[in-house]
């Protein structure tokens, strides 16, 4: 072989998992927000949809109108999601965040107002797509195909502490049949445990275990002569938050501060036939875990 090849440099991302940012824009707009209403809501989630997906969708289309045989607009449904694994679409209802949640006091909580007319509004939707073949005739010229969606309502923000058991029961009185209803603290507390579950997060050739972002000036540094020989080059990557690294999943004892490197084997072994190169995890100048990415 006249050279070594060197695995190229990684950048990972995934389109459908939450960033700091984001759920800090959730936060500042929805949650913290005293005037937020519907409108803004919507608005909202069309710019961040993945927070309408819920770990199961994978595409939305707001603002649907719905006509009867006549031509006359007789509903307008918030949010259609699409899911994985399934060509039909739900239908999402949204109420402004503003308006209670829950009513009542200690064990006698009940729904509020905005939450039962939400869940009211979203099955005449349901009922009239699914008595009416022509509605959904022309749902299925914008690519909807819907019949007998299932109903996410999503209403109003829960104030104070609530108890775990009576809140819990009154999910258990909403979530019937068709309807799924979150509150809009639901959907924040969804993205935020996805974003705080056991992912691994790698920043520009170290690996950390906090969102303090590592300068690249790393990557410029020399390699130190008591790192392994086999050590071609560290690698910068991308920011990775809470992303199913496949591989590196199995890498049970990273730690913060370790280095992630290319590596190739001499060039003897390449001529060999024996060479081996890929990624791997350094401490203290060794390799202590390696993906191997390139053999002859």
């Amino acid at each position: 072989m006249s050279e070594i090849w060197t695995p190229p440099r990684l950048a990972v991302s995934h389109p459908i998992l939450f960033s700091k940012e984001e759920i800090e824009e959730y936060e500042r707009v929805i949650l913290g927000n005293k005037s937020a209403n519907e409108h803004l809501a919507s608005k909202f989630f069309s710019h961040f949809p993945k927070f309408l997906f819920l770990g199961k969708g994978q595409e939305v289309k707001r603002e649907v109108n719905l006509y009867d045989h006549s031509g006359e607009a007789i509903g307008r449904v918030d949010f259609f999601r699409k899911n994985y694994g399934t060509k039909w679409w739900d239908l999402i209802e949204l109420k402004s965040p503003s308006k209670e949640f829950v009513v009542g006091s200690g064990k006698h909580l009940r729904p509020s107002e905005s939450v039962n007319k939400a869940i009211h509004q979203a099955n005449d939707y349901r009922r009239w797509i699914d008595e009416d073949a022509y509605l959904r005739a022309k749902l299925l010229s914008k690519g909807i195909l819907v019949y007998k969606p299932q109903i996410v309502v999503v209403v109003g923000r829960e104030k104070g502490e609530i108890d775990e058991l009576v809140l819990r029961n009154l999910y258990d009185r909403l979530n019937y049949g068709p309807i799924e209803v979150k509150s809009y603290n639901d959907i924040y507390n969804f993205a935020k445990e996805q974003y705080q579950s056991n992912g691994l997060l790698i920043y520009f050739g170290q690996i950390g275990n906090s969102r303090q972002q590592v300068s690249s000036d790393i990557l410029n540094l020399p390699k130190p002569e008591n790192y392994h020989p086999w050590l071609t080059e560290r690698i910068s990557i991308a920011v990775v938050d809470n992303y199913n690294l496949g591989e590196w999943k199995n890498f049970k004892d990273i730690k913060a501060g370790d280095e992630l490197w290319n590596y190739s084997s001499s060039p003897e072994s390449w001529r060999a036939l024996a060479g081996r190169a890929g990624i791997a995890v350094v401490r203290n100048g060794q390799m202590i875990q390696q993906i191997l990415t390139m053999m002859n």
